[in-house]
């Protein structure tokens, strides 16, 4: 059985920074789009319900399908899953 080695630790640190990194980037991303549809929904004039369900959509998806896709992610392979969410 081998060890961790310092090596392997850096790797792994270096490896979740930048998992980290592009997470707050997409994150940051997705805030602003919610930004600009906001401004364009009221733009249009439409009601702030709708405006509301609309900005409220892609999180709730998010939240909803996360566990059903880490089951099958445990299933059948995370990288199966990731190439099929393409």
């Amino acid at each position: 059985m081998r060890t961790s080695t310092s090596r392997d630790i850096r790797k792994m640190v270096v490896n979740v920074i930048m998992i980290l990194i592009s997470t707050f980037l997409a994150r940051i991303g997705f805030g602003e789009l919610l930004l600009i549809i906001s401004y364009h929904l009221s733009a249009l004039e439409t009601p702030a319900t709708f405006a509301g369900i609309a900005m409220a959509a892609n999180p709730i998806a998010e939240l909803s399908m996360a566990i059903p896709a880490g089951y099958i992610s445990d299933k059948i392979g995370r990288k199966r899953v990731f190439i099929g969410g393409l």
